[in-house]
């Protein structure tokens, strides 16, 4: 009897954890609202995410390339919304991403007009100056000013950390190099 009573007393105590991990409010995956900078402690340790709209723990990163959905990278933990408090923000989105009003980071398309020499349009310097839309498939990181990889323009290190696309003066394009007035640098 005593052994069967130990049994018993066993079997309430696993179904009670058990309920209690699925059942009671707190528990498990906590919803929250992406424009709430409340919404998971208000901490950096976790986020509330855009796409799942639960608090997560933010992804380490080191550049803006290690972080998924358009989102940047941030003292080294990779952004999961773009919210800042209830506003939408492109600051926390990647070059060619703009912040939507459920605080998820949208890739630009390439038909998005913009103005060469401008990073309004396509949040980040990569307006094309032939075409004047945005090409957010031709954003290249780059991490120095005159960075090699950048050709005839320079990096935006200032902003977005990717190759400026077009100039607005000749600071936009490498030493030796003169910004046109079609935006373009030589």
């Amino acid at each position: 009897m005593n052994s069967l009573t130990h049994r018993f007393n066993s079997l309430i105590t696993i179904f009670t954890f058990v309920t209690a991990a699925f059942l009671l409010p707190g528990c498990g995956a906590k919803t929250c609202s992406p424009t709430d900078p409340k919404a998971c402690g208000g901490g950096s340790v976790e986020t509330c995410e855009a796409a799942t709209k639960t608090c997560v723990a933010n992804p380490r990163c080191t550049k803006d390339a290690d972080c998924a959905g358009g989102y940047t990278c941030t003292l080294g933990y990779c952004d999961l919304n773009c919210a800042l408090g209830l506003s939408p923000d492109d600051t926390f989105c990647k070059a060619g991403y703009k912040c939507q009003a459920d605080a998820s980071c949208q890739q630009i398309s390439s038909l998005m007009s913009c103005e060469p020499g401008s990073s309004e349009a396509c949040n980040g310097p990569i307006c094309d100056p032939y075409l004047r839309s945005c090409a957010p498939s031709r954003a290249k990181p780059c991490s120095t000013f005159e960075d090699p990889v950048c050709g005839r323009y320079t990096c935006d290190i200032f902003g977005k950390s990717v190759c400026q696309l077009s100039c607005s003066s000749s600071f936009d394009c490498q030493q030796g190099r003169t910004c046109l007035s079609d935006h373009t640098c030589l």
